[in-house]
């Protein structure tokens, strides 16, 4: 599948690390997250979600987890994980600040790998590496979920696995991605990040789903900026186009404007205007048919 930079494994798993610790923080103990749920290093959640129901990974996962990132021997106190276990119930509760009162969150420094004992509860301080080697375990499972893609390690790739990741469900671009396609899918894709993976309309994940999308790349230049021909330019126009009700009211929601997709679409019509409206005043929208077909390229 064609993608804008295609990268080394290494150099993907370098990338995607340092891309998510700033999406989801690089704590060094465990942690609420903004949800109350219990937390680890790089998003890993002790935590996961089935329904309406929270329930804890069990004891013994999540240990050889910590025991494999630290490459040391680490096991839960009863008392300890019965304390994961109180929480685990507020959540399901409903009782979010019950949950994080018992938990402190990671806030200023903590963020960054920073370690205050006084706000450790399970005696784990994670050093750099082992927050890195947990990643890679914890990722290894979303990975392989988009193994059917044939997404080549890319900027594409990262922002897919981040998506992925914040979700934790299939996300519904996998469904785009497919069959060596990703140029006639790239403005589809980037759609589905963009506007269509917030379902809670929660503004807070506004700046993260622009984040991602910017990282995929609307067009397929190599910054992801400008269209590479007038049949991308045409292919992008017309697909946004036909979505603006529906972007429009999603922006309006997380408290946007319909600005930003006239942004996006700028570099598109430029190009078109440049090549076939040149010194042409151009008062309206430009209208792209869906009866027209590609332009040869030369």
């Amino acid at each position: 599948m064609t993608v804008r930079n295609p990268m080394t494994k290494e150099q993907y798993e370098a990338e995607l690390f340092n891309f998510m610790k700033v999406r989801e923080g690089a704590v060094a103990r465990i942690y609420s997250d903004p949800d109350g749920v219990p937390t680890l290093g790089v998003g890993y959640a002790l935590a996961t979600k089935s329904g309406n129901t929270y329930g804890l990974r069990s004891r013994s996962s999540i240990e050889q987890a910590i025991t494999n990132a630290r490459g040391t021997a680490y096991t839960f106190t009863d008392e300890q994980w019965t304390l994961l276990e109180e929480v685990v119930g507020l959540l399901n509760e409903g009782k979010v600040d019950q949950a994080k009162a018992k938990i402190p969150e990671a806030i200023g420094s903590d963020t960054t790998g920073v370690y205050d004992a006084s706000e450790d509860h399970f005696n784990l301080n994670l050093d750099t590496n082992a927050r890195q080697n947990l990643f890679k375990t914890v990722m290894a499972e979303f990975e392989d979920d988009l193994s059917t893609t044939n997404l080549p390690y890319s900027k594409e790739r990262i922002a897919i696995m981040s998506l992925h990741y914040n979700i934790g469900a299939m996300p519904t671009t996998f469904g785009y991605i497919r069959n060596d396609n990703l140029v006639d899918q790239r403005v589809m894709v980037w759609n589905e990040i963009r506007y269509r993976s917030n379902a809670g309309r929660d503004s807070n994940l506004e700046d993260r789903r622009k984040i991602e999308a910017d990282t995929f790349g609307l067009y397929s230049s190599t910054d992801g900026k400008t269209p590479v021909n007038d049949n991308e330019a045409k292919e992008v126009i017309r697909y946004l186009e036909s979505k603006r009700t529906d972007i429009e009211s999603y922006l309006s929601d997380v408290g946007g404007t319909i600005a930003n997709l006239n942004t996006a679409l700028q570099p598109a019509k430029t190009l078109l205007i440049t090549n076939y409206a040149q010194d042409v005043t151009i008062d309206g929208d430009i209208i792209v048919g869906q009866g027209i077909g590609t332009i040869p390229e030369n």
